[in-house]
């Protein structure tokens, strides 16, 4: 995982797999956050737990049309580092790195929230 984007700003790491349908509503809505709140310093990391790796995530990526960054976590390092029983998971992270809000499955509920953060962190 890059560590150029952590200490910097706000990083959202959403752990996802190829066969989740809760995820294909999801990836459009984090697109969404990016657009927003990327100009102000937020970043998502978007990260497949899918074994078969590249060759099945990014063809559903890019059939998804969002331009999030990528990690494949094919042997599922990141995934146990973090804890990750149910995907989707997300985490969102501070910019001193501090794990400000988790939730897993897919809700609009918790994107709600993360949004709501976001914007009284972020605003002006």
């Amino acid at each position: 995982m890059s560590k150029n984007v952590f200490g910097k700003g706000w990083v959202l790491l959403d752990f996802f797999a190829t066969d989740c349908e809760p995820c294909k509503k999801e990836l459009p809505e984090l697109q969404k956050m990016v657009d927003e709140f990327g100009p102000k310093g937020f970043v998502v990391l978007i990260i497949a737990t899918d074994p078969q790796g590249v060759l099945l995530v990014k063809p559903f990526v890019e059939s998804q049309k969002v331009g999030l960054p990528l990690v494949i976590d094919r042997y599922r390092v990141t995934t146990e580092r973090y804890g990750v029983t149910l995907i989707p998971s997300v985490f969102l992270v501070d910019p001193k790195g501090a794990i400000a809000f988790k939730a897993e499955g897919y809700t609009e509920t918790t994107l709600e929230q993360i949004r709501g953060i976001l914007a009284s962190k972020l605003s002006p």
